[in-house]
């Protein structure tokens, strides 16, 4: 019952911000019609510019369903607002922790059937890493002494999920029912989200693939089942940048030693990805590789 109504209010929070906001929006539309291209322009950057921090605050505070396609959204750019990509690029690594650290002990413990400091020498109190259905700690296993990743699903959070795709899947019916194939994509993503076994079983398999060939070059985290279940996921630690901010840091040193900007470069890259020419792709991968190669 509790599940339930926390789902009918986060659907009621969707709609008080969503509603207006796209009503405002189809106004605008309908009223800059017949104006020039710029003008029109101009009058939706307005939108954006107001609605954007409106529309940041809701995702943040409800985080589920709307916080992962945040996520999702700012891997593409071009596809939505500047105003909305760049807080929507946040997410990727900024996203608040919602999980205090005795609930996160907690459901350790619940899901592994033993208390946090039997497994662990020792357990982060603050988390290093949030997404959109859980959070990360770095612990230290008490067995072997090896500096670990605690992955953990926050309670409730695939109801939270469902509650909330299906909320938005009615917002598509009524208004916008051109997206809802893709929406009905995406939600097939998410069969296998909340399971962290399954997550753990396809760690190890890139893990047996990946490193006996190529372990000289790259790292796998190795991944430890004995502390895995469907809500927690166990594995090696690994000190380093996120992959977004390692990728843009190699690829602004190779902008520098070609002495030319870094947007400029990007947008390149972009387009080659949004092309498909994969022989270009790997014909301007060599070259970066032998520059990195030059800068190592």
């Amino acid at each position: 019952l509790a599940e339930t109504d926390d789902g009918v209010a986060r659907s009621l929070r969707f709609w008080r911000v969503v509603l207006p906001i796209y009503a405002h929006y189809r106004l605008v539309k309908w009223r800059t019609s017949d104006l020039p291209e710029d003008a029109a322009s101009a009058a939706f950057d307005v939108l954006h510019d107001e609605y954007a921090p409106i529309v940041e605050a809701a995702t943040l505070d409800l985080r589920g369903y709307y916080l992962k396609l945040a996520q999702l959204l700012s891997t593409v750019d071009h596809f939505i607002p500047p105003q909305y990509l760049a807080w929507c690029k946040r997410t990727q690594d900024e996203a608040p922790t919602p999980l205090s650290i005795d609930q996160v002990k907690k459901a350790v413990e619940r899901s592994l059937g033993r208390p946090v400091e039997a497994i662990f020498s020792e357990f982060d109190t603050a988390p290093c890493g949030s997404a959109s259905i859980g959070q990360v700690h770095r612990a230290r296993l008490r067995s072997n002494g090896r500096e670990v990743a605690v992955k953990v699903q926050g309670p409730g959070i695939e109801h939270k999920f469902r509650s909330d795709i299906g909320t938005v899947m009615q917002f598509l019916r009524l208004f916008m029912p051109q997206h809802l194939k893709a929406m009905e994509e995406i939600e097939d993503m998410f069969e296998t989200e909340f399971d962290y076994v399954g997550e753990a079983e396809n760690q190890a398999r890139i893990f047996s693939n990946i490193m006996p060939v190529f372990g000289d070059r790259v790292a796998v985290p190795e991944v430890f089942f004995e502390y895995c279940t469907r809500d927690v996921l166990v594995s090696e630690f690994f000190n380093g940048p996120s992959l977004v901010k390692g990728a843009k840091a190699q690829l602004e040193a190779y902008a520098r030693s070609i002495n030319r900007p870094y947007e400029e470069v990007e947008r390149e890259q972009l387009e080659l990805l949004q092309s498909g020419d994969h022989k270009s792709i790997e014909v301007e991968s060599r070259r970066m590789h032998r520059y990195q190669a030059l800068l190592d």
